[in-house]
């Protein structure tokens, strides 16, 4: 046991040896780079030679005093000693941020540490010249490895006071890249699109705005996604948002409204959507989501394509003809269409078919263009089953309590970190290893609607 602990206290010693060595040298880079930082040793140095020329006034003694020797020796010491150390100690300075003491110290007490006890040591902050909100840390990992950082993002967050958007490798695998922003950035509380904000991108829809920019979704990573959360926390106003852009970018959509038809009434939706309003004819239309996968698959099967990506650029430049548009099936409310309480025999065997052919659609709908978008203020396993959960990476959380968050995120951030009066205020995990960004979404005004389009 004490070999192990002295062996420890070895590697330690020699890992601090070598990142001390590896900051002198970042410092000397840093002055090559720029002379300027070298500037405030001049007057350092002018004012100890000052002191030494001055130290007979200073120290209250003649030369030819009995203790004047003593005195000069003491007058070299007050001057020499920081004179040899002044260069080292800003190389040091310049090597490294002035708070990389300190986020080393943190990392330590969050447990983000290699077999021999190290932390990561912090050798440089920069802002990203993309965002003036966000800070760009990069670190020498220690053998740390990236998915031990992604696995840890939550204690980083929390033990260095910061909201990370993304963590990567640096230059090499020895170095990690991590973007965050301050916790404390504040974000609108009221976002309105407008025709400019649409992205060029037909795979890609916004969201809303972070503290680290805009967020996205890009149907050829994240082909699904749920939305929960309270009553009035935003939910139809967002999921409206995103159809409106699918519509934008030539998709199919079809709508599931249960609740009476009241949530897509607008004359646009009618025109521009397929809806259905009840179980019987929601059947039949995911009917012609299942022949559409079926179709696409052997086209893709004779064409040599694994996805719709690949088929539809193939198709288009071997022959003018119209591209498979990508499909989307939305539900604002999933209870009405899934949770089989207080229906009759018939009901339920329905809502067992529309379960299965939602299985098939979110398990190989990615590759095909076939999309889900389930939104409902709690979505358990009563209402959406767990096989059709299980498929849908994406998740979005709006206001919601600790019980409702963790439904929806596998944690309780949402109650954490959204006020309890917010609207529009959410946080995803996307599936991708964005585990918790928090967004205010776009509010879609009704002036679009209603004339001057997209």
């Amino acid at each position: 046991m004490s070999t192990n602990h002295d062996k420890q206290e070895s590697l330690a010693l020699e890992t601090k040896i070598k990142q001390t060595c590896k900051r002198l040298l970042r410092g000397v880079g840093a002055i090559r780079e720029n002379p300027a930082k070298a500037v405030p040793i001049v007057p350092f140095y002018a004012l100890l030679t000052v002191f030494y020329a001055a130290r007979h006034k200073l120290l209250g003694y003649a030369p030819g005093d009995l203790l004047a020797p003593l005195n000069d020796l003491l007058a070299v010491l007050v001057t020499g000693v920081p004179a040899v150390a002044a260069p080292p100690a800003l190389l040091w300075a310049v090597g490294g941020p002035k708070e990389a003491g300190k986020v080393q110290d943190n990392l330590l007490r969050a447990g983000l540490v290699n077999s021999a006890g190290e932390a990561p040591t912090l050798i440089s902050t920069e802002r990203d010249p993309n965002n003036p909100n966000v800070k760009i840390y990069t670190f020498e990992s220690c053998g740390i490895a990236l998915t031990t950082w992604m696995d840890s993002a939550d204690k980083i967050q929390t033990c260095l006071n910061m909201t990370i958007a993304d963590i990567r490798y640096g230059i090499d695998h020895q170095h990690i890249q991590l973007s965050a922003a301050s916790p404390m950035t504040m974000l609108p509380t009221d976002l309105r699109y407008h025709r400019g904000l649409l992205p060029q991108e037909h795979t890609v829809l916004l969201l809303g705005l972070s503290a680290m920019g805009p967020v996205m979704l890009d149907l050829r990573y994240t082909p699904h996604l749920m939305i929960g959360g309270s009553t009035n926390s935003g939910k139809s106003v967002t999921l409206k948002f995103l159809l409106f852009q699918c519509v934008a970018h030539g998709m199919e959509v079809t709508i599931a409204d249960f609740k009476g038809g009241v949530d897509f009434c607008a004359p646009w939706w009618r025109k521009s959507v397929r809806l259905v309003y009840d179980l019987e004819g929601l059947v039949q239309l995911l009917d012609t989501f299942m022949e559409a996968l079926d179709e696409r698959k052997k086209l893709f099967r004779e064409e040599g394509c694994s996805n719709i990506e690949q088929y539809n650029t193939k198709i288009e430049r071997a022959q003018p003809v119209q591209l498979l548009p990508r499909m989307v099936f939305a539900t604002d409310e999933a209870a009405f269409v899934l949770d089989k309480s207080g229906h009759t025999k018939e009901e339920k065997e329905l809502i067992d078919k529309i379960a299965a052919k939602l299985n098939v659609l979110t398990a190989q709908g990615r590759a095909f263009g076939l999309h889900v978008f389930l939104s409902t203020q709690r979505p358990d396993s009563q209402v959406i089953p767990s096989f059709v959960r299980s498929n849908i990476d994406t998740r979005i959380c709006g206001r919601a309590d600790k019980i409702l968050s963790e439904i929806v995120l596998g944690s309780t951030i949402a109650n954490e970190v959204i006020p309890k009066t917010a609207q529009g205020r959410f946080v995803m995990n996307d599936g991708c290893g964005n585990s918790a960004t928090v967004f205010q979404s776009y509010y879609l005004p009704d002036y679009i609607l209603e004339g001057e389009g997209h």
